[in-house]
């Protein structure tokens, strides 16, 4: 059994995430929460997603706690989005061309969830931490 802690910020915190092992999913964990899922056999590859964006890939053991946090990137996009609608809007003066860069900024908004990790996933307690001495 494994515990998966969500310690994400405020963008997307309406829904859950998924949680996936070997690509299956096994479970959800909403904002601010924590879950405890069973964990087949040891080395399993563990991520997350929610509506499009999704995490690193991480193996886990048996007894590891993991912590779930956003993509630096994520909130940077999120940022980047709302200055470029507000610069849009003052510089452009016809509404058309409004529109079309308003929507292109869209697009691109929502692209970068596809392409870009919007989690970051990581270990915070390893059940078994002689595993990476060599």
């Amino acid at each position: 059994m494994i515990t998966v802690k969500r310690q994400t910020n405020w963008i997307g915190t309406a829904l859950p995430l998924t949680i996936k092992l070997d690509g299956e999913k096994v479970g959800k964990v909403k904002f601010d929460e924590e879950t405890e899922i069973d964990l087949p056999s040891d080395g399993m590859e563990l991520s997350v997603s929610q509506s499009g964006g999704r995490s690193n890939k991480l193996i886990v053991n048996d007894g590891d706690t993991v912590v779930i946090k956003s993509a630096v990137n994520n909130q940077v996009i999120f940022f980047m989005f709302l200055i470029s609608v507000i610069a849009i809007t003052l510089i452009l003066s016809e509404f058309f061309n409004r529109l079309v860069a308003t929507s292109i900024a869209a697009i691109i908004l929502i692209a970068s969830f596809f392409v870009l990790e919007q989690f970051k996933i990581g270990i915070i307690t390893e059940a078994r931490p002689e595993r990476h001495l060599e």
